[in-house]
């Protein structure tokens, strides 16, 4: 069982901001990017783990395989970062039994339909409705970029933006 594991949701995944600021400031040794697309796709793997700083792990994995981690030894020892690129694969993976007590909330790219409710953090109707699903489910849910930001509430958020 991992000693720690935090979770954050950033479009980017493994990037500047992961790697020079949250790797470092969490003391995290190994990375987990679950996404259904790119956990196919063993080229991006390797270009996530070539950006990860030296000395930390990444591995990428479909929901299905993430969730065999996460029963078999749930993610392993030591400090893990399991990230998401979408709200609705978070969402999607608490039902599948991966049951985070916060998620972070990185940059969500802006699209049509979607509002703004935090710096670089574009909210859809789907997105705001996957929020409120983890939140009713006891989630603490918030925005920030980098450390030194302070924590967005996302309920407080979503209803200023009028979702």
């Amino acid at each position: 069982m991992a000693s720690f594991c935090w979770t954050r949701l950033d479009y980017r995944l493994v990037h500047g901001q992961v790697c020079v600021a949250w790797i470092p400031q969490l003391a995290i040794k190994r990375v987990i990017i679950i996404s259904d697309t790119l956990g196919k796709n063993t080229f991006m793997a390797k270009v996530h783990q070539m950006a990860v700083p030296s000395g930390v792990k990444c591995d990428t994995y479909t929901l299905d395989k993430a969730m065999e981690e996460w029963n078999a030894n749930q993610f392993g020892d030591g400090r893990v970062m399991v990230l998401f690129q979408e709200t609705d694969t978070a969402k999607r993976a608490w039902d599948a039994g991966y049951h985070f007590d916060t998620l972070q909330i990185g940059t969500m790219p802006s699209a049509i339909g979607k509002k703004l409710i935090s710096n670089q953090c574009y909210v859809g109707d789907a997105d705001a409705s996957n929020f409120r699903y983890l939140m009713d489910k006891g989630v603490h849910i918030f925005c920030q970029l980098t450390p030194p930001d302070g924590e967005g509430d996302t309920a407080a958020l979503l209803k200023k933006a009028g979702f």
